[in-house]
């Protein structure tokens, strides 16, 4: 089951969603992690947005942070942190390589879903968005 599921009643929000979970999927399985969609939990347009998986799915033994992906928070004013990934500095270097390029994938498809949207948007209303109306600011 998808947690913090965003919700929306807008279909083509909800579609961007999919689609990009769907990509991100098959995209680790090339790194041989094989999940369900449903493993994903994400959570968009709130103070904290992620993206991610237990880590106990993909690293069982490693001593990793509960969970494995990436999110930001809201700081105020309009103003999100940075993007923060899972720290993997406890791993071995071979197995910090894969994971990395694993936490790649989260970043790609998280800043994916957000440009999406914002084309969506821009779509539907005919007017580009400034910068700093945009989500990924």
């Amino acid at each position: 089951m998808v947690l913090n599921m965003y919700e929306s009643n807008d279909y083509e929000i909800d579609d961007i969603i999919e689609n990009n979970l769907y990509d991100l999927q098959q995209d680790l399985k090339k790194e041989k992690v094989n999940i369900e969609i449903e493993d994903l939990q994400y959570s968009f347009f709130n103070r904290v947005e992620n993206l991610y998986i237990k880590s106990d799915y993909i690293y069982p033994d490693e001593d990793l942070p509960k969970y494995f992906g990436v999110q930001r928070g809201y700081n105020g004013g309009g103003i999100h942190s940075n993007l923060q990934r899972t720290e993997i500095d406890r791993m071995t270097k071979t197995r910090q390589k894969k994971a990395n390029r694993i936490l790649d994938l989260f970043v790609k498809y998280f800043w994916q879903i957000l440009k999406d949207v914002d084309s969506i948007d821009e779509d539907n209303t005919g007017e580009p968005k400034e910068a700093w109306e945009k989500l990924t600011l």
